[in-house]
């Protein structure tokens, strides 16, 4: 009974809480993608799940629409490190460099 009704009821109330109180971070984060990046503010794809069972993944765009050109423009990008700390990486995204929304 308890798998049946109980946490299924805690699932549904946790989840919507969860909701609420991450609600205002990604309105922010919406806005900001919007402002520096453009429309649309969130990626659409779809992809293979469980039992190749296809789904449609949805998430914060981190790149433009336009081409990288490593030439002049280079120099005004910022440089950090990679998640390993070894390699130098160059990112062209605006919002905290791209490290909180990836």
């Amino acid at each position: 009974m308890y798998r049946k009704y109980v946490k299924r009821f805690l699932d549904i109330i946790l989840a919507i809480i969860a909701i609420v109180i991450t609600l205002p971070i990604f309105l922010l984060t919406g806005i900001l993608v919007l402002i520096f990046l453009g429309k649309p503010a969130i990626f659409r794809q779809k992809r293979p799940g469980k039992d190749e069972k296809i789904f449609t993944m949805y998430k914060f765009r981190t790149m433009t629409n336009k081409k990288d050109k490593m030439d002049k423009k280079a120099s005004g990008l910022k440089v950090s490190k990679d998640k390993i700390g070894s390699k130098k990486t160059k990112s062209i995204t605006k919002i905290d460099n791209g490290s909180a929304i990836r």
